[in-house]
């Protein structure tokens, strides 16, 4: 696998300052919060609240852009239609080995984030191309 680390802006979804989703976009990032089951009505389980803050004093979701270092990597896909497909790839810092489920006809790239116990800050974001 080849790598490079290049500065890249990731979007977070936030709810009172805590992230639920993220994405290489902002419109990615928002339609991943709204089909998440913390997106709707608070009276729900588990649901945090369903409008998007327009101003800085609202409360609601929120779409926040931060620049990480981020690790491309090259990977190889290799799927077949009807199961679920998986795309190994290992931390290039730490070494642990992930893998994540893709659908057979997805399409490069995927964001990714290594949590391993190895990392000493809160890890390490990846973009993993094939």
């Amino acid at each position: 696998m080849s790598h490079s680390t290049i500065q890249t802006d990731i979007f977070f979804a936030e709810f009172d300052g805590r992230p639920y989703a993220y994405g290489l976009s902002s419109d990615e990032t928002r339609a991943t919060a709204e089909s998440s089951f913390r997106f709707g009505d608070p009276s729900d389980d588990y649901a945090l609240g369903n409008s998007w803050a327009v101003s800085p004093d609202d409360s609601g979701w929120r779409i926040v852009r931060r620049t990480f270092p981020v690790t491309h990597l090259a990977v190889e896909f290799v799927g077949e239609i009807g199961v679920t497909n998986h795309v190994s790839w290992q931390c290039p810092e730490c070494g642990a080995w992930s893998s994540e489920d893709v659908e057979h006809d997805a399409v490069g790239p995927l964001l990714v984030h290594c949590g391993s116990r190895h990392h000493a800050d809160d890890g390490i974001w990846v973009i993993l191309n094939w």
